[in-house]
């Protein structure tokens, strides 16, 4: 499976659920300058997961840095942009090795490492769209499960 095939379910889960920011493209949505672009950046970073020979994976991930102004805290994050994995290769650790990957090579450029709790790993992201989200690594238990308990105490 090529790069562009794994993106294919990230651009439809967009278009069915973003509608009124996302549409059917009339053109290859990622030319080849667009990956020559990601790539040649130090802001930005792809990274890909291989099994036998093949591509099973794939994430993309940037890096912000807080506006040079009076009121925020002078930080770098990272945003993970898009991660796809190969049905074939879903829930046998692909997608959290790539995730994995991308938080420790950001790492290197953020001031703040992602944090310990009791339920697991809390790293602060910002998405494209402006609002702050997280990215939890639950230690032991899966997200599936611990919110269809109740959610974590």
């Amino acid at each position: 499976m090529g790069l562009r095939a794994l993106l294919v379910d990230v651009d439809e889960l967009h278009r069915v659920n973003v509608p009124w920011m996302f549409r059917e493209p009339t053109a290859e949505p990622r030319p080849d300058e667009f990956f020559e672009r990601q790539l040649a950046s130090d802001d930005s970073m792809l990274l890909v997961a291989e099994a036998g020979g093949q591509l099973v994976g794939v994430a993309a991930a940037l890096m912000r840095e807080a506006p040079d102004f009076a009121l925020f805290v002078p930080q770098c994050w990272g945003v993970l942009d898009n991660i796809a994995v190969s049905p074939a290769w879903r829930r046998r650790g692909v997608g959290t090795a790539l995730i994995r990957s991308a938080e420790h090579r950001a790492q290197a450029r953020l001031e703040a490492a992602p944090s310990q709790h009791a339920y697991g790993r809390l790293a602060l992201l910002h998405d494209p769209f402006g609002h702050g989200l997280c990215l939890l690594q639950f230690d032991g238990k899966g997200y599936d499960e611990l919110s269809s308990v109740g959610g974590v105490a």
